[in-house]
């Protein structure tokens, strides 16, 4: 892997099931002495409840954004209506401060840190850089070091306001994405389509949550969708479990022959 921000990138897990991402990170998850931003789960290490019943928060109705997918949206309520349905409490909060988290990852200040990362060889290597990964890392450049400092005081303010949440729940539930695009739509747009994408994703990493997505139902089309659960950090494992255990309701065709 590549850093594009070494102080809160994360490498992903792909896996046929919760369980097997779970067996993959209990492998791999030692820490390199050599790595300064590595660390070691605490002993009292981040913890989604101890009640089987969650409390999981939602983001409120006016702030669901779903960009004209009617059939997404459906299917993401659908997959709250599972939780209910399964005696859990659902909280509606506000997300305008996630959004806002969320976005500074690929607008503003925070792209210096992907400039210091792959900068140099993608100015001295324009021609070999995808035009857009080229813009983005090449914008960087309009700002101060001024401004880089204020964003990591802003990042920290609003990361303050995300945990919050969870002195009211036990873990959130969103939309892995709003929608699905088009390999046309993307190249037509491809800076609006990956900003869109990452609305309901950007801010975990950024605010050092854990963070998990399963499938939730297929659009007509055939495209999956799905939902993600976060939590404090360090509750990866038991978002696992709680995952699977939504997956096998949501998609029992599939599911129900993986076991946690």
């Amino acid at each position: 892997m590549v850093n594009a921000s070494r102080s809160f990138d994360t490498v992903s897990i792909y896996a046929l099931s919760a369980a097997d991402a779970a067996q993959v990170l209990r492998t791999c998850q030692a820490v390199d002495p050599r790595d300064p931003f590595g660390r070691i789960a605490p002993e009292s290490h981040g913890h989604i409840g101890q009640s089987a019943m969650k409390r999981i928060a939602v983001p409120q109705s006016s702030d669901r954004q779903f960009f004209g997918n009617t059939e997404a949206q459906a299917l993401y309520e659908e997959g709250l209506e599972t939780l209910a349905r399964e005696g859990h409490s659902l909280v509606e909060v506000p997300f305008q401060v996630i959004f806002e988290t969320s976005e500074m990852m690929f607008v503003g200040p925070w792209l210096a840190e992907r400039f210091a990362a792959v900068g140099q060889f993608v100015e001295s290597h324009p021609d070999e850089i995808d035009s857009a990964v080229h813009k983005v890392i090449m914008s960087a450049k309009a700002f101060s070091a001024v401004d880089a400092f204020n964003a990591v005081y802003k990042l920290r303010e609003n990361v303050i306001e995300i945990r919050k949440i969870f002195d009211q729940v036990d873990l959130m539930a969103v939309p892995t994405v709003g929608t699905v695009y088009t390999i046309d739509d993307i190249k037509a747009d491809p800076i609006g389509t990956n900003a869109t994408n990452g609305q309901y994703l950007n801010f975990a990493s950024m605010a050092d949550l854990a963070a998990i997505a399963v499938p939730n139902g297929f659009l007509q089309c055939g495209i999956p969708m799905g939902v993600t659960f976060v939590g404090p950090a360090f509750s990866d494992f038991e978002l696992a479990e709680f995952s699977q255990a939504f997956y096998t309701k949501r998609v029992p065709e599939t599911g129900a022959a993986l076991r946690y």
